[in-house]
């Protein structure tokens, strides 16, 4: 299938997360991937080994996610460490491309919450929610 035909995931952030998910993505077939984030020569080869395709960049501007593809993407990612900075991306995003799905890494889970009731097309997601239940079943 033409690559230029398959709906693009575009995830912001750089990682061992970053890194896991797109490694999750890139086994299945169907969409592309790319990463936007400005990333060392390391971890960008991390990426590119993966087949991701990298973006090297600031996503903290309207023209940093146009230059990335946020207008053709059908799903954002906004997997950084910082909750602010994913939801700014996430709002960005959505006001730039009214289609994209977003999908945002939020450490506080009582925002995480609200922003998944008020954002149409929204999934919010908090690494402590998911872990803290693989703490508790590998311990039983």
């Amino acid at each position: 299938m033409d690559e230029s035909l398959e709906p693009l995931l575009l995830v912001i952030g750089g990682d061992a997360l970053v890194e896991r998910v797109c490694a999750e993505l890139t086994a299945t077939a169907g969409h592309q991937v790319r990463v936007a984030w400005s990333l060392d020569a390391k971890r960008e080869h991390a990426f590119r080994s993966l087949g991701v395709t990298v973006t090297s960049l600031d996503p903290r501007s309207d023209d940093s996610l146009r230059a990335a593809g946020v207008m053709e993407a059908s799903s954002l990612l906004a997997l950084s460490e910082d909750d602010g900075l994913n939801l700014s991306i996430g709002l960005r995003a959505r006001n730039l491309n009214p289609k994209i799905r977003v999908v945002l890494r939020q450490f506080n889970v009582t925002l995480g919450e609200k922003l998944g009731e008020v954002l149409p097309d929204c999934a919010t997601l908090s690494p402590a929610v998911h872990s803290a239940a693989t703490y508790a079943a590998s311990a039983l």
